[in-house]
């Protein structure tokens, strides 16, 4: 099993535009988008497991802070496919609660 990338641009515009179709943000739309191609280049039997991924937060739009560095957290958001849908637009639905829960 190997990891294959391929490298791309796409429109900031028309991505927006597709997320907003979801009723989704960006961000979670990215995110779940990555959960369902990581799920569809694992091996049968890894495919019981629940996928996680950890998503940086910019802190700044929720406390005011004028420092220059970073300033961020995390939010773990995963997805049990044995438990869920394979399809992208339930993935995007529990990616997109979990964003607003957290």
């Amino acid at each position: 099993w190997s990891l294959q990338v391929i490298d791309g641009l796409v429109s900031v515009k028309n991505m927006l535009a597709l997320a907003k179709s979801f009723n989704t943000t960006l961000t979670a739309f990215l995110a779940s988008v990555l959960i369902e191609s990581i799920y569809k280049e694992m091996p049968v039997q890894s495919k019981v497991y629940p996928i996680s991924l950890m998503i940086p937060v910019n802190l700044r739009q929720f406390f005011p802070s004028e420092t220059t560095t970073n300033f961020f957290g995390t939010i773990e958001v995963n997805y049990n496919f044995k438990k869920n849908s394979p399809e992208l637009v339930y993935i995007i639905k529990e990616i997109d609660k979990q964003f607003k829960q957290q």
